[in-house]
This record gives structure tokens, sequence and C-alpha cells, in this order.
């Protein structure tokens, strides 16, 4: 039987680190069963571009994947927007059957979500994330202003039209079905969260955590990120734990991070601020007796699901992390992979410290984190629910 034409709009870049770890890990899976052709933005300014364009054109041509790179036009929104439909529809004339798009997030979606208008392609509306809450949590739009009541149009019109939603959680599906007048009644949705290659992300399940270090990563100096949480949290910690030592990894200034802590010598002289490559990562996860994670509550966080979170489960490692993140409050109580606290006061931080040690002290509690994130964040699960999608929509 013949394979299917799948058409996959991405305005993220396959060159750079989220294109690698989740976008192309997907489509090298889907297309044993899909003829896919990607279309993307590519930032030429990274260094050895052209060897990487081409060794991963290659590798695609390979697959049987076609990819169409396009050049990423810096401050020109509606100008690569244009680029996007322009490309998009030619695509689809010189190939002339298309049995679906899938649009990763907004914009390709309008450009999907037009094409269907003309075409009738169907296609899925992959949003990943609020991204309008997003936008105006950080102060990038007004709730009331005109843009936001045209972005919020289109938004509807995307999800009135696609053959098919996906999103990161179930408590961003909720919030649009109320939005929006119980369009998801009738609608085929499907709720895929963030995974991670749990065979990379894979170390030491059982080491010598002695010292105990307590472990942080990624950015938190954004706007995204309470490190008020997280001095407060390593502040009591460290107190309950004279031994323990605490890290923070990231591409955060560490001067300014450590300027944060000031108030807190002692603590300070135990803790270590530092940048790490990728590949240094699942080593570094697997010392920690725990991961620490606290980002800034909001309508936006309904559709958040945290990538260093399923990388710390895949690690066999505990996550500690405050409540209303996507669906997580839930799923921790109850899959019993972490701590969630709801607020950063003493008492609570005091309760939850307890919580943490009979959780570090569980004999299981590493297999049971690595299992979690297997049946639940791997490449193998996402790629899956997928497949199972694009089943249901091409007949």
């Amino acid at each position: 039987m013949d394979m299917k034409n799948v058409l996959y709009l991405t305005r993220n870049a396959l060159l750079e680190p989220l294109g690698q770890s989740q976008i192309l890990p997907y489509l090298k899976y889907l297309s044993k069963s899909y003829n896919i052709t990607i279309i993307s933005f590519e930032k030429e300014n990274i260094s050895n571009f052209i060897s990487y364009k081409t060794s991963l054109n290659n590798e695609l041509t390979t697959l049987g994947i076609t990819w169409i790179p396009l050049k990423f036009i810096q401050g020109k929104p509606l100008l690569s927007l244009l680029q996007l439909l322009l490309v998009s529809i030619i695509e689809i004339i010189k190939k002339r059957k298309y049995h679906l798009i899938h649009a990763r997030s907004y914009v390709p979606a309008f450009i999907a979500a037009f094409i269907y208008k003309i075409l009738r392609v169907p296609f899925i509306f992959d949003m990943r994330a609020l991204w309008l809450e997003e936008l105006v949590s950080s102060k990038r739009l007004n709730r009331g202003s005109l843009r936001y009541r045209i972005l919020s149009t289109l938004e509807g019109i995307c999800i009135k039209d696609s053959a098919a939603v996906v999103s990161l959680t179930n408590g961003a599906i909720g919030y649009l079905n109320s939005k929006y007048n119980n369009h998801f009644s009738n609608k085929i949705y499907s709720v895929i969260p963030t995974c991670v290659d749990v065979d990379r992300f894979f170390s030491n399940l059982n080491p010598n955590l002695n010292p105990r270090i307590y472990g942080c990563y990624g950015t938190v100096l954004s706007g995204w990120f309470q490190i008020d949480w997280l001095i407060e949290f390593f502040s009591l910690l460290s107190i309950r734990d004279p031994n323990a030592l605490f890290e923070i990894v990231t591409n955060d200034n560490p001067s300014d991070i450590k300027h944060c802590f000031k108030n807190n010598l002692k603590l300070l002289s135990r803790l270590r601020v530092y940048s790490a490559d990728p590949i240094q990562m699942p080593s570094i996860i697997s010392r920690f007796s725990a991961t620490v994670m606290f980002f800034t509550p909001g309508l936006s966080k309904l559709g958040s699901f945290p990538t260093r979170l399923a990388e710390s489960l895949a690690c066999g490692r505990p996550v500690v992390i405050n409540s209303g993140v996507g669906d997580l409050d839930q799923l921790i109580r109850n899959l019993k992979f972490g701590i969630v606290i709801s607020n950063i006061d003493t008492k609570a931080i005091s309760s939850s410290l307890d919580e943490l040690e009979l959780l570090i002290n569980k004999p299981d509690i590493n297999l049971v984190c690595r299992e979690v994130a297997m049946n639940n964040f791997s490449l193998y699960y996402g790629s899956s629910e997928y497949n199972k999608l694009y089943k249901r929509i091409i007949i």
C-alpha cells in the first residue's frame, strides 16, 4: 500500500537543539509509515552551518524525508509568514496530493488553516502551549488590544477548522474548550507532553549520593522562573541538611545568579553555578538527589510541560516543583515521582522537606522515576501517539 504524504510546518530550526530533540526524533519514527516533507526556518549564523545542513539533509534523504529549509528573517514576521505560505502552497501544488498538514505551533497553524480554506488539505493544530497567554504573561501582548483579539480569532479558527488539536496538557484543552464554547466536544484531540530520548538520558540509577546534591538546571533568570522560591527552598534545605551541596547548571550569568544569593553567605559557599554542554547533562543529573524547579504560575502555565522534568525522571531522579504548572499537580500525586509545593512560606517548605526526605529514601524511587519517564514521556511514547492521530485523520 502506498504511503500517505504529510507536510510538516515549523518555525523552529531543525539544526538547533529544540529541533534536534523535539521535532526530528518524532518525524524519523513517523517516516517509516508516511512520506514526510518538512518546511522549517534555519538560522545561518550558527557555526559550521553549511556542513551541518548538508549532513542533516543527507540523513533525512536516506530516511525518505524531504527537507525544505527556509532562511530565518530576523525581525520581519510578516515576511516570514508570507514566505512559509507561498512555499507551502507551491509544494502542495507541485506534489498534487498531500493527505495531511502537521502544523507545529500557532503561526504554522495559521498558514495551514488558510491552505485548508482554499485547498481543503486537513491539518493538525499542534499548539504545544498557550502561546497567546504566554505573550500576555511576558507583557509582549495586551489582552484587551486589537492584536490580541485578532490572534484570538485566528486561534479559534485553527481549533474549529483543524482535523485534530495536540496539546501538551489536559489543562490547556479544558481552558480552550471553555473559551471557545465547547469546540472540543466533537473535536479529535490528543494530549502529548514534552518527550525525551530516554536512552540518552540514562545514567547510573544508584550512584553514591553522599553528600547529597540538590540541583536545578536551565534558565533561572527569565521571567518564567521563580528564583526567589529556589533561594528560599535551598536555604531551608541547607539548614535541614548541613552537608548538602547545591548546583545550578545554566547558561545564565553565574555572577548575576550568585548575587541573588548574597544574603545567605553560608548557602552561597555550598552553591556551585556553572554551564555544561547538552551531552554532559545525563551524567550531571544522575548525581542529584532531586531536581528542583519553580515556574511563575498563571494562565499561560496551564499549557506548559517542562522538558527538564522529563529529563530528570529519565535519569531516575525525583523532582520538586510548584503547583499550577500544566497537569503536574495531579500527575505527581498519582504517580509519586516528586513533591509539589503550593506556596513558599516556611511551614509549607518544611512540610515538603519531610516529604522529600521520605521520597529520596524510598529504595525504588530511582526505578519509579525512570519507569514513569519511559511509560509517559519517552520519544517512543510520543511518536506512537502521533502515529495513532495520523491514522485517525488519514483514511
